[in-house]
């Protein structure tokens, strides 16, 4: 009987501990187009491509009539994978699907990147193509069910009017930080300091992360686990 209660314990917690999840942001910015994810289990690998849309925009991604897309799954180390997406600007649904668990996610894949300032009140930002290496003097956004135009090449307007709206042209979305659609406090925050602000290649690098989730308007401190990883200049995990 004691052995049988060992071993069910045993399996009971192997489950317990399997993992599916991401380790990448939504947005990935030209000419990264990697997506990276842990498992420890055997999975099944799906990815949808869609327009950039109203839906899209609003993570709906299933009503845009998606299609599915080509890509190239890396095993990179022990639990580690990346899905390298097509040169293709626009929205990318992927799906890892494990024998326990799923991670579902809707990312992003842009060539624009934008420069941004602001007075407080209002918002003044360029963008530029990193492709086509030139600036662009126009962009859409929607205003409802409206798709509307804002010139440049310096964009300029009242941060409280424009802060939910997400601009894009040409399938590129515009990622405006603390400013853009997916901006919203989210629920839960990671804090993360660091010992000094710059390291070098043999450096020891000590950290510590402090959590918190929203409660109705602040945050407040909670205890959970975080898994930690490190990118190069080029969005590459190196740890």
């Amino acid at each position: 009987m004691k052995k049988f209660l060992i071993i069910l314990f045993i399996l009971t917690s192997f489950v317990a501990l399997s993992y599916v999840y991401f380790r990448t942001s939504d947005v990935l910015l030209y000419p990264n187009r990697k997506v990276y994810f842990s498992t420890d289990e055997k999975f099944w690998v799906q990815v949808f491509y869609s327009d950039i849309s109203r839906e899209t925009l609003n993570g709906k991604i299933t009503n845009s009539k998606p299609s599915y897309s080509d890509f190239t799954l890396i095993h990179e180390k022990e639990d580690l994978y990346s899905i390298t997406l097509p040169d293709k600007p626009g929205a990318y649904y992927v799906v890892i699907k494990g024998e326990k668990g799923i991670s579902q996610n809707l990312f992003f894949y842009t060539q624009f990147e934008a420069f941004v300032a602001t007075d407080g009140k209002n918002l003044y930002f360029s963008v530029y193509d990193l492709k086509n290496k030139k600036f662009i003097d126009k962009l859409n956004y929607y205003d409802g069910y409206v798709k509307k135009t804002i010139s440049g090449p310096i964009f300029g307007f009242d941060i409280e009017y424009y802060k939910y709206k997400a601009f894009f042209l040409n399938n590129n979305v515009v990622l405006l930080s603390n400013y853009g659609s997916y901006s919203n406090y989210p629920e839960k925050k990671a804090i993360v300091f660091t010992d000094k602000p710059i390291y070098k290649p043999g450096d020891t690098l000590n950290f510590r992360v402090n959590l918190f989730k929203k409660e109705k308007d602040r945050y407040t401190p909670y205890q959970s686990s975080a898994f930690v990883s490190l990118k190069d200049p080029f969005n590459n995990i190196i740890y």
